[in-house]
């Protein structure tokens, strides 16, 4: 799979402004910033490759409030990213962004978290083509879990996109085998102004305790590999993704 160099840079510029300003945000903290101005945050870093994708996102996630992500309240999620879309012969770099607020609840075993907020999206295509140069617009995320069991966490997500039209959604369970390693398994689908795709993968996970934060003691940290099929309205193909999770609490 031929890949642009290019469509790496703004993941790279993206990673390093989020990880400056975490590192920021965290010696600050130290000197005694309230909680308003050191939330808790969780930092993804994903890949998607599959029958339409080639692509690489940097999410940061803030959690508002005294006690963090272990509380109900105010989120603030950023998330940027590039790569390829379309498929063989034709591969059109694609740049996307978003900025999100969102207020996160739960009761008992399950919950869920409402985000609004703007996207933009730059497709590195000639006019001629349906989806061509930079589209921005209002964009709302939802997602939801429910553990039904203590060792089982079902989860949905839902979400539209003016820029292109794209709306996306999908499930996942997640069941805990030990303290370390989970089976995962998930299927997610959308459309856009190019068509529709599907895509349902299984997977595992591991969670490990990361000792090289910027401040602060080892966190818990979590590693998702996943594989599967995805297709679209032309063709199908296998279809792999993966998420490193970077928890940085108080």
């Amino acid at each position: 799979m031929p890949w642009d160099v290019r469509s790496a840079c703004p993941i790279v510029l993206a990673a390093g402004l989020l990880l400056f300003a975490g590192h920021a945000v965290r010696a600050e903290d130290q000197r005694g910033w309230q909680s308003l101005g050191s939330p808790e945050s969780l930092t993804i870093l994903g890949g998607d490759f599959s029958v339409r994708n080639r692509f690489v996102s940097l999410t940061e996630i803030h959690a508002f409030g005294s006690e963090g992500f272990n509380e109900p309240g105010w989120r603030l999620r950023i998330q940027g990213g590039g790569g390829e879309y379309g498929g063989d012969p034709l591969w059109t770099p694609k740049y996307a962004a978003e900025a999100m607020v969102g207020y996160s609840w739960w009761r008992g075993d399950y919950g869920g978290t409402v985000y609004a907020g703007w996207a933009a999206n730059y497709h590195d295509a000639l006019p001629s083509q349906l989806q061509h140069g930079f589209d921005d617009g209002p964009a709302v995320l939802v997602e939801a879990w429910w553990r039904p069991a203590e060792r089982v966490t079902l989860s949905a997500w839902s979400g539209y996109e003016e820029p292109y039209e794209m709306m996306q959604g999908g499930v996942m369970a997640e069941r805990q085998v030990t303290d370390q390693w989970s089976a995962l398994a998930t299927g997610r689908a959308g459309s856009d102004d190019a068509g529709d795709y599907w895509a349902a993968e299984g997977g595992i996970g591991y969670s490990f305790k990361a000792p090289f934060m910027m401040m602060g003691p080892p966190q818990d940290q979590a590693l998702r590999l996943f594989g599967g099929v995805s297709a679209d309205g032309d063709d199908s193909d296998i279809s792999f993704r993966f998420e490193l999770l970077f928890w940085n609490r108080h």
